[in-house]
């Protein structure tokens, strides 16, 4: 995996109700969040997990729902219902973006990895600190990480996402 516009990413993987790193690329940035291989992220306040979760089977989408959504930052999604509806969102745009919801301090944004078997076990994220991962930035990441993943998706033999493809 190449480093994707010189900031920090990082594959991570489904297990449970959380992601794991599983790799991570330094980027050539001074200041950058550091995600290290084997760090655990809830999937319902992340953008890895939410571009994960997205995809999953809807009875285990429901269990997440109802489970405990603790507030982790300002911007954690706490209720059921507007989380069930980024989802939704993720689903039809393919990616998801994480907008305060883990850290006060943090923006990142994924996009999904798709297999063979049309699962979604894993994804990639770009992370950074909020002073520098602007809306507008993330949005400027964006066009690289999809690509990047729907490559990654394709040597997998899988069908990088169509929108409402789940």
């Amino acid at each position: 995996m190449l480093p994707l516009m010189g900031e920090n990413a990082a594959v991570s993987i489904f297990d449970g109700h959380e992601t794991v790193v599983i790799q991570r690329v330094e980027g050539s940035q001074l200041v950058g969040v550091d995600f290290s291989v084997g760090d655990r992220s809830p999937l319902y306040c992340t953008s890895i997990g939410k571009a994960v979760l997205a995809w999953q089977a809807p009875e285990f989408i429901d269990e997440v729902l109802h489970g405990p959504l603790e507030r982790h930052a300002m911007g954690t999604i706490v209720d059921p219902a507007a989380l069930k509806a980024e989802l939704e969102v993720i689903g039809a745009r393919g990616y998801a973006i994480d907008d305060h919801e883990l850290s006060d301090h943090m923006r990142c944004i994924a996009a999904p990895i798709f297999e063979r078997d049309t699962r979604v076990r894993m994804g990639i994220s770009i992370s950074g600190p909020d002073n520098r991962f602007t809306v507008e930035y993330l949005d400027s990441l964006r066009p690289t990480l999809v690509a990047t993943t729907e490559s990654l998706s394709t040597q997998l033999g899988g069908t990088p996402h169509a929108p409402d493809g789940r």
